[in-house]
């Protein structure tokens, strides 16, 4: 048999590789243990073992404790071998107790009262193993086997939970509780929903301070918002997540913090036994309003929420519809109505005095009967929408606003009475300049300058002409002395509609609503102010208070007067015999 001698440089070739393909080996065995101790934080590692040889012989005495026996009988053969054998170092006991501490861990709950008789167990652990149900197994043993062997055992760092208290609120959408995209606006009717941490916990520091009410189940919860409680907003589900576990950093180390989540959603209604609320939190609306959400029971104990009603984080905001934006239609209806009001107004009688003499411009004059009965109609239309918009109430209507448009509707029907037994205008009246009124008013006040200046010459002319009239020339006198008296009148007027023409239009309807046969009347003076205070009155109070307001039958009294008195003064005076 031939015998190949094998090149030194192949050798030296397939050792690098073998001694390459071997070293990942060891390196992925420690990434593995690594991770597998970032996967399970409770997990112990090497840096937690103060002590190997110290810890293993307390574990293996002959006089252990119950707990020890316990924990050494969960060893394995091999583990308790490797553990005992005296030519082992401190590096290897310590990787064999990693181990085999680990299996402990990650094996069935280790209390037992008699097995722990002998231990004094920190606060922590002691609230926890009440419950152990609720909690993270190996984190439960870890916590004990802490306890128990405080030298032996690094402490994992321990932080309390989150202090309990509402963290998230938004809207239920069709597709759920939505955290990913929250929606964190709601209007009347809308379900949302309140992620709160550790509300177990709170119930237990109710307990403590005796401030849990006997009814203290999930479904005996109201909302409040703005720590105001909305009684009988009950909630409409909830539910519980698993434990939740949140990193901090404690000391330079990590540590896990343990959170409870609960989930309980509610509908905004508006029901009886919450209009109260609603119409405090409602009050002085506008857009939207942003408002601290939470729960509590009925009796006013509340939990805390992380939002603010000034917050700038997102999670610290929750917005409150008040006036929705579907509403835009129906206020576009209103404003529509009060356009296309105006419009007649200005264009034909509808609430003009038919009666009256014509003004300058050649229309008849406002009524301020209609005008007032007009008023009312539009603001308590308006207001009535206004309250259904922001309260859903549809029955908001009272007798002080019956009232009101009774004494309106009745002031007008009574003006309307004595007018129509007055003779009707001449189409033209002597208010009405001998010039086309109906170009721009500019261009009026024009010719009405000439005008007068035109008249003052004719006056003049007149004057003249009296000088050289003789004595005895009586009639002729008599005559010259009328022509003057008709100019001097022609005067006046062109003077009064000058002036008309020089106003704004406002000035002119206020005109037309205060003056009576070109004089400006107290008892119309007295309704429109009356009308014009009980109207802000109105308005202010539907705003801050969300309910049409209650007059007392003495202000109601006094305004039915005003509108008596103007009636009266509508009466024609008596012809003498």
């Amino acid at each position: 048999m031939n015998h190949h001698r094998a090149n030194p440089c192949v050798l030296l070739l397939l050792s690098l590789c073998g001694l390459a393909l071997c070293v990942p080996c060891f390196e992925m065995k420690g990434a593995d243990d690594t991770a597998k101790h970032e996967e399970n934080p409770f997990l112990i590692s090497k840096a937690d073992i103060k002590n190997p040889s110290r810890f293993v012989a307390e574990l293996s005495s002959t006089n252990a404790t119950p707990l020890s026996q316990y924990v050494w009988k969960q060893f394995s053969a091999d583990g308790q071998k490797s553990l005992t054998n005296p030519n082992s170092t401190d590096e290897a006991k310590r990787a064999a107790l990693v181990k085999e501490l680990n299996g402990v861990l990650e094996g069935s709950l280790i209390y037992d009262k008699e097995r722990f008789e002998d231990v004094k167990l920190s606060a922590d652990t002691s609230t926890v193993v009440q419950h152990p149900q609720d909690e993270y197994i190996p984190r439960l043993n870890r916590m004990l086997l802490e306890d128990a062997y405080p030298r032996e055992l690094e402490m994992n760092p321990r932080i309390p939970p989150s202090p309990p208290a509402v963290f998230q609120v938004a809207r239920h959408g069709p597709d759920g509780d939505n955290r990913k995209n929250p929606v964190r606006s709601a209007q009347r009717s809308d379900d949302i929903f309140l992620d709160v941490y550790n509300f177990d916990h709170w119930l237990d520091e109710l307990r403590a301070k005796g401030k849990l009410p006997n009814d203290h189940d999930i479904r005996n919860l109201i909302l409040y918002v703005d720590h105001i409680p909305l009684a009988g907003v009950s909630p409409i589900y909830w539910y519980e997540w698993p434990p939740a576990y949140k990193t901090e950093q404690n000391n330079g180390k990590t540590a896990w913090v343990k959170d409870t989540i609960t989930t309980v959603g509610f509908t905004l209604v508006r029901n009886e036994r919450s209009k109260a609320a609603w119409a405090h939190l409602l009050s002085q609306p506008v857009l939207k309003r942003q408002v601290v959400v939470s729960l509590g029971f009925e009796n006013g104990e509340e939990i805390d929420s992380y939002l603010k009603g000034d917050g700038k984080k997102d999670e610290e905001q929750f917005f409150l519809t008040v006036i929705p934006y579907r509403t835009v239609f129906g206020l576009a209806v209103i404003l529509g109505a009060l356009l296309a009001f105006l419009s007649l107004a200005r264009n034909t009688h509808i609430i003009r005095d038919a009666t009256a003499p014509r003004r300058p411009d050649g229309l008849r004059p406002y009524s301020l009967a209609r005008a007032q009965m007009a008023f009312w109609f539009f603001l308590v239309i308006a207001s009535y929408f206004f309250l259904w918009i922001v309260t859903g109430d549809m029955d908001t209507l009272n007798s002080s606003v019956l009232g009101l448009i009774g004494i309106s509707a009745g002031t007008a029907l009574g003006s309307a009475f004595i007018d129509s037994g007055k003779p009707l205008s001449a189409g033209t009246s002597a208010n009405v300049p001998p010039i086309d009124v109906s170009k721009p008013r500019l261009e009026v006040v024009e010719e009405m300058k000439k005008l007068r200046s035109d008249t003052l010459k004719e006056l003049e002319a007149l004057q003249k002409a009296r000088a050289l009239i003789p004595v005895t020339g009586k009639q002729e006198l008599e005559n010259n002395e009328r022509q003057q008296n008709e100019v001097r009148e022609r005067l006046a007027n062109y003077r009064w509609q000058n002036a008309y023409f020089a106003w704004p239009k406002w000035k002119g309807v206020m005109y037309d609503l205060l003056a009576e046969n070109n004089l400006i009347s107290f008892h119309r003076f007295q309704i429109f102010v009356w009308t014009l205070v009980l109207g802000i009155m109105f308005v202010v109070n539907v705003y801050n208070d969300l309910a049409m307001p209650q007059f007392s039958a003495t202000l109601l009294g006094l305004l039915g007067i005003s509108g008596g008195t103007y009636i009266g003064f509508k009466l024609p005076e008596p012809k003498p015999q």
